[in-house]
């Protein structure tokens, strides 16, 4: 039965041969093949297997590969779980990779892949200089001899004989990367000879997913093929997820990526690419063993919008947006840069001399001028710090906000150096500066605006520029407490070139202001100051002689000009100035200020510019100046006039207790106030009035040295100034050059008070009979303040008419000067000897007759004159009737307080030239 059957189909199929020959042939042929076919899929697989696994094994890899699929039809190949070792060790590893590609554009020749997709790979590769090994595969860098002819051979014949012949092209489609981990290592020496001093770089990068949605093309658009030397075209969106780069040889993350997406990424050959938008997520670059700062830059997002590159060298981005950037720079105390060790040193002592001495390429391409565009930036929560080991410097910025709108330009090919330009408004809003060195803010302010700022080059225009709330050099730990604060600073119409500097106005309102010295005399804000060390000084010295030799050799250099329309601070805050190394500490300072400037000019540096201060200090006081001044000129001129009323002296106690040993008990100044100087020679003068004015010395010591050097005591000096209600008027003259080095305006003061006092004594005392030293001011007081003496007539006590006359001008300096006190000191000479005892007279007479018989030398000496005790004790007597009746008149004829007069011991003088009568003294 079954061969009947078997029987009938062969009767069939010879007829169907036999009747239609061809159609069984063609039929035959396609049932052949797809037996062939069928049997090709069935033993491929294991085959390209078997085959890469021995191929492996050559090359002294155990590998496995699970599987192989190719589907020729759908175009489809996949390969499965394929690993690599090497002696145990892992070389590479590999979940999946599947690749689907067209078959019908090949006809066109056309490589299209649809679709390229690879889940987990794990491969290491080194490179060396004379191979890479790739997942354990060695591949020879350098060609055997005479194969690069050959090559370069094959590449020409084959150009030749393409013609106009149509290339290649290919297309790819959508990529897809999944869980990558690639090592990279590199050696700048051969596998032979490497080692760990010439290893260059060690990196691992993971990666979670990868992703590329849209076509890459290259050489299929035509007129992309005639216009472009890389006629390549993209069109779609990419993606990073996840990445992470670490650098094995320091162990710290290089890189560390959370998001990464470029999205309408647009490319028509190299010249014209575009890209819709950049977005970046939690980039942390650098790793740094900090906790407080892990990383050297970082940034929680980045965005840019609209980026087009013409030509690779001509970047255009239409905004950029940062949020959270920091940056954190360190500099080692061996001065060098902390990011420096993640630079990987390309020298190595390993090369071959061949290697050393090969030359390079003497050809070189000189690069197109890079043009740059930007149109809004705004960077938020920034901050970034500088780190100085070296000198413990330690400075970090930080700010809420930075805008910029209007476009910035940078083009390499514009003439204006630097070559940037821009034009648009500038905001910051929150910005300050710590110093953590001190644990204290540097500056810091509220809002900076910049309007309409426009930059060509090194000429710069601001139509507007305003900071709100400023404060800087913060003195204590509350944040309140600095050395300078103002609520605005506004400046008009900025106009900047290398050439000069022009501004409309400049006004600072509510400025503040605390200037204080330490306990050992510093200033407090020289903590802010680092000093530097010996080697910087003598580098800074030498600069300063180069740059002296430099400017001296360059005299016709232009002058650079500064024109200032006008000034103006006005606060109602405080201004103070504190010493701390007194005792008390001396305070002193404005509750009111308001200052004007007008007219600044350096190309009018003889113009006069209108000033104004009006001011009142924390004690009440009220300060008035107006004038004009030229304080551009090359010798400074000024011409005003101003007033001091109501100043307390009392403040000034901390410093005269340190600098005299005195402390002020009660005391209040006015001044008029003549301030002149012409061509830098000043020729001032103070007007003042002190009131109720006293001082009263706590080391005696001090008011000793003080008295020394004033010529009498200063108690005694300030009684003979003060007039009937106890106050002391004091006109000062200071003059001096004010472009002496040498010259000290305090030291100017001082000296000229010193004069005006001692001017003042002697012009007051003149018309009462005061002896001077001829009109020489730099004479003693303390011996020049004596009175014609009371004369009387020899060997009389009596008060004459003579006598009255002087007694009654002394009774009215003693009314106008009521703290003053005179000495009464009776004075015997020899002509009241001669009254009182003639006989003595008589033999005086005798002797000096024969002495100047004998010898006219001896003639010219005096004769000495013996008195008994009861003759000294009349002559006594008669002084001290001299001196009391003095005394009486001025007490009992002038109603003087008889405490105002002293009476002294009464001496007997034998001089010639002594008087017969009473000195009077201070």
């Amino acid at each position: 039965m079954h061969k009947t059957k078997m029987n009938k189909t062969s009767n069939k199929l010879k007829t169907f041969f036999t009747n239609y020959p061809w159609t069984s042939r063609i039929s035959l042929f396609f049932i052949s093949l797809i037996i062939i076919l069928i049997i090709v899929r069935i033993i491929l697989t294991p085959v390209i297997i078997h085959l890469t696994a021995s191929w492996l094994e050559d090359q002294g890899i155990e590998s496995s590969i699970e599987d192989i699929r190719l589907n020729l039809i759908k175009g489809t190949v996949e390969l499965t779980e394929a690993k690599g070792t090497r002696q145990g060790k892992p070389l590479y590893e590999v979940g999946s990779i599947t690749i689907f590609w067209s078959w019908t554009p090949l006809s066109d020749k056309m490589l299209v892949i649809n679709a390229f997709n690879i889940n987990h790979l794990d491969v290491h590769i080194k490179n060396y200089t004379d191979e890479i090994i790739i997942g354990g595969v060695h591949i020879p860098i350098s060609p055997e001899p005479g194969e690069t002819n050959a090559i370069e051979k094959s590449d020409s014949g084959q150009k030749n004989e393409a013609g106009n012949k149509k290339p290649w092209a290919a297309s790819l489609g959508k990529v897809v990367f999944s869980d990558l981990n690639i090592c990279y290592l590199q050696h700048t020496a051969t596998l032979a000879n490497a080692n760990k001093t010439n290893l260059l770089m060690d990196y691992c990068v993971n990666l979670e997913e990868m992703q590329w949605a849209g076509t890459i093309g290259y050489a299929t658009n035509a007129e992309l093929i005639k216009t472009a030397a890389v006629p390549i075209s993209t069109s779609g969106d990419f993606s990073l997820t996840g990445l992470t780069i670490t650098d094995n040889k320091l162990n710290k993350i290089l890189l560390e990526s959370k998001t990464s997406t470029l999205d309408k990424v647009t490319t028509n050959g190299p010249k014209n690419i575009k890209l819709g938008s950049l977005t970046m997520h939690d980039l942390s670059i650098m790793q740094r063993d900090d906790e407080k700062y892990k990383d050297s830059l970082r940034f929680d997002s980045l965005d840019l919008n609209n980026i087009t590159f013409k030509n690779l060298n001509d970047v255009s981005i239409d905004s950029f947006t940062l949020n959270s950037p920091g940056i954190y720079f360190v500099k080692n105390k061996n001065k060098t840069w902390e990011y420096e060790q993640w630079i990987p040193n390309t020298t190595s002592s390993n090369k071959s001399d061949a290697e050393k001495t090969q030359k390079q390429p003497a050809t070189q391409t000189t690069a197109s001028a890079f043009k740059f565009s930007i149109k809004q930036i705004e960077i938020d929560d920034a901050d970034l710090c500088f780190y100085n080991k070296a000198t413990t410097l330690y400075y970090c910025y930080t700010q809420e906000t930075l805008s910029w709108s209007g476009p910035i330009i940078y083009d390499e090919s514009k003439k204006a150096q630097p070559p940037i330009a821009l034009n648009g408004d500038l905001k910051l809003f929150r910005s300050t500066i710590i110093n953590h060195t001190l644990n204290r803010q540097l500056a810091g302010f509220e809002q900076l605006d910049i309007k309409k700022l426009a930059v060509n080059g090194q000429k710069v225009i601001a139509a507007d520029f305003a900071i709100k709330k400023l404060a800087a050099l913060q003195r204590g730990k509350k944040a309140s407490d600095n050395t300078i604060a103002f609520d605005s600073l506004a400046l008009k119409a900025i106009d900047y070139s290398p050439e000069a500097l022009s501004i409309k106005s400049i006004s600072i309102n509510d400025l503040t202001q605390n200037v204080s010295k330490n306990k050992n005399g510093l200033w407090e804000h020289d903590k802010w100051f680092i000093e530097p060390n010996k080697q910087n000084k003598a580098a800074k010295k030498k600069q300063g002689a180069e740059a002296n030799t430099k400017s001296t050799n360059e005299k016709t250099e232009q002058p650079f000009n500064i024109a200032i329309s006008k000034i103006i601070i006005d606060t109602k805050k405080p201004i103070s100035y504190t010493d701390n190394s007194t005792s008390p500490s001396f305070t002193a300072g404005f509750t009111q200020l308001y200052f004007s400037l007008s007219g600044l000019d350096s190309k009018k540096p003889e113009q006069n510019s209108p000033l104004k201060l009006a001011a009142k200090t924390t004690r009440y006081a009220t300060i008035d100046i107006e004038g004009t001044i030229q304080p551009l000129a090359d010798k400074i001129s000024f011409d005003a006039e101003g007033k001091i009323r109501g100043a307390d002296l009392r403040a000034l106690t901390p410093i005269t207790r340190k600098e005299i040993g005195h402390i002020i008990k009660n005391g209040q100044l006015d001044a008029d106030l003549t301030l002149l100087a012409t061509k830098g020679i000043l020729d001032s003068n103070i007007d003042l009035t002190l009131y109720k004015f006293e001082i009263k010395s706590i080391d005696k010591a001090d008011a000793e040295e003080l008295d020394a050097e004033l010529g009498m005591p200063l108690n005694q000096t300030l009684s003979l100034l003060r007039d009937k209600k106890n106050n002391i008027h004091l006109n000062i003259p200071i003059t001096g050059d004010l472009e002496n080095p040498s010259f000290d305006p305090m030291n100017a003061i001082v000296t000229a008070t010193s004069k005006a006092a001692t001017q003042s004594l002697v012009t007051y005392f003149t018309p009462y009979g005061l002896i001077y030293a001829g009109g020489n001011l730099a004479f003693d007081l303390a011996t020049a303040l004596h009175f014609d003496p009371i004369l009387f007539e020899s060997g009389k006590s009596n008060i004459e008419s003579n006598d009255e006359k002087q007694l009654d001008d002394l009774a009215v300096l003693l009314k106008e000067k009521p703290q003053v006190h005179l000495t009464l000191c009776g004075v015997t000479n020899r002509q009241d000897t001669f009254a009182l005892f003639p006989d003595i007279k008589e033999q005086y007479n005798t002797e000096k007759t024969v002495k100047e018989d004998t010898d006219e030398d001896e003639s010219k000496k005096s004769l000495e004159i013996t008195l008994t005790k009861e003759q000294l004790v009349a002559l006594n007597t008669l002084a001290r009737k001299r001196q009391i009746n003095s005394k009486q008149y001025l007490v009992e004829q002038r109603d003087i307080a008889h405490d105002r007069l002293i009476l002294c011991v009464p001496k007997h003088q034998t001089d010639d030239d002594e008087i017969s009568g009473v000195e009077v003294n201070i």
